[in-house]
């Protein structure tokens, strides 16, 4: 009787695990067919590795889980979180490299701001004094090499709006035939990353804004 009792619970386990893979591998189909977000493949991927945890207790499958979600999704920052949780029930040795792989991933900035400031608080409660700086002091610097790059964006983008002006009477021969404004004196252009500007033929200009 008791080893009928195991074999049902074992079966029963086996089921689960079933349940939750074709799930997984499901959600992953529906994701790349309608290219959606993956949010509901990372709930269930997290669900799944809590399963195998606490039920199973089978920590290298969990591993694994945590794993494979993140190869299909690496940018939804709850499986990171979820895996920073499992490894410091784990213990907590390899938490800080979780940490720094969701860093490197492709999180959105906010989200890297985010993990930033929990990965602070982990060093805090069970880190060195001096990883705890560590910590901080990469936080700064991803700060402000995103400065850096936003302003780097704007600046490019003010100097196309500037460069339109004079490089536009030399592309304008290639536009359509399309004629807007008073007396069909401008014309509708296209830029080479295929941006519309309009060309006035009377006066040689160009302007990013439909005339009146």
């Amino acid at each position: 009787r008791a080893s009928s009792s195991s074999g049902g619970e074992g079966g029963g386990i086996e089921s689960a695990r079933k349940i939750f893979e074709k799930a997984m591998e499901r959600e992953k189909e529906r994701s790349n067919e309608k290219g959606g977000g993956k949010v509901t493949f990372a709930q269930i991927a997290i669900h799944y590795a809590r399963f195998s945890h606490h039920v199973e207790k089978d920590s290298k499958r969990t591993h694994r889980i945590f794993e494979e979600a993140l190869d299909f999704a690496a940018e939804e920052r709850q499986i990171w979180e979820s895996y920073v949780l499992f490894s410091l029930f784990e213990g907590g040795e390899g938490t800080d490299e979780i940490f720094q792989r969701a860093l490197a991933s492709s999180l959105s900035h906010a989200d890297k701001e985010i993990v930033s400031l929990q990965r602070i608080e982990f060093c805090s409660l069970f880190d060195s004094v001096a990883k705890l700086k560590d910590c901080s002091m990469d936080l700064m610097s991803q700060r402000r090499s995103r400065r850096a790059s936003t302003s780097a964006g704007k600046k490019r983008k003010a100097t196309e709006n500037e460069n339109v002006s004079s490089e536009a009477p030399k592309r304008h021969q290639g536009a359509g035939n399309q004629q807007v404004g008073n007396q069909g004196i401008w014309k509708v252009c296209y830029t080479p990353e295929g941006s519309v500007y309009y060309y006035n033929t009377k006066t040689g200009t160009s302007q990013w804004e439909a005339p009146v």
